[in-house]
């Protein structure tokens, strides 16, 4: 029996259409509720301006962007393949507005200029992925290089006490395609979250990803961001705003602005 394994780093190679197929279920309802919220909040503030939806997958968030906000929206992400899924995903926000843009880039180094977003993105715990958390402030100096002064920035992870209270260390799913066996261990010295994904392909091959995700704090994120000059004004642990509990929210979502 054939075994392919990466080595890359795991993000470079994951984000395909294996990925797509295993995470079907994400769609775009959560996206909605998120964008709702954040509608209620900033009011008519994006009217006009442009928007960056970091590290954008194949879009969902950028839909509701263009949907809902009168702004122009931007995305960016490493994957080609999800850059792909996202145009398609997105072809009739052209009846309601324009087309987003989709770009592929390094959100360590995006290519943009100083001061070109109102308002930036980042959902669904795509933060953290890189081995260093140098390279985790690297973003969000990005974050904050790329906004206007006094932009806002939204930044959606996984609250880490819920997600390791409630992790599942073992489980399989069946796709058209293949049969995912997962395992889910967690460094606690490297605050690191590792699932160990073996695709049991129709073919008889098996491709074994490892995805690995730093997990952090709300004090040490809150931290990272000060020092990035980024102002936290709001913290809601699920998508449709709710209150953040530290002890049960699933999500801990930041909504801040670039200070200076």
């Amino acid at each position: 029996m054939d075994v392919e394994n990466q080595h890359h780093e795991w993000f470079e190679e994951w984000f395909d259409e294996d990925y797509l197929e295993l995470y079907r279920h994400r769609d775009a309802h959560e996206a909605e509720l998120l964008v709702h919220w954040l509608k209620q909040k900033l009011g008519n503030g994006l009217d006009g301006k442009l928007a960056l939806d970091l590290a954008c997958g194949a879009g969902r968030h950028t839909k509701c962007l263009a949907s809902s906000l009168n702004c122009g929206v931007v995305g960016v992400d490493l994957s080609l393949t999800m850059i792909h899924q996202a145009v398609v995903n997105t072809k009739d926000c052209l009846e309601q507005g324009p087309s987003p843009t989709f770009v592929r880039g390094d959100i360590r180094r995006l290519p943009f200029g100083n001061n070109t977003f109102s308002f930036i993105l980042n959902a669904f715990t795509s933060f953290g992925y890189f081995q260093s958390d140098e390279e985790h402030q690297l973003v969000l100096s990005e974050v904050r290089r790329t906004l206007i002064p006094n932009g806002w920035f939204l930044i959606d992870l996984a609250n880490p006490v819920e997600t390791l209270n409630s992790l599942v260390e073992e489980d399989s799913i069946e796709r058209e395609h293949f049969i995912a066996r997962q395992v889910r261990t967690y460094d606690s010295d490297r605050h690191r979250l590792t699932k160990t994904i073996q695709l049991h392909l129709k073919s008889g091959k098996i491709r074994e990803i490892t995805e690995s995700v730093r997990l952090f704090q709300k004090e040490e994120l809150l931290s990272m961001m000060s020092a990035s000059g980024l102002n936290p004004v709001d913290l809601i642990g699920n998508y449709g705003g709710g209150k953040f509990l530290p002890e049960s929210s699933k999500r801990m979502i930041f909504l801040c602005r670039r200070t200076g």
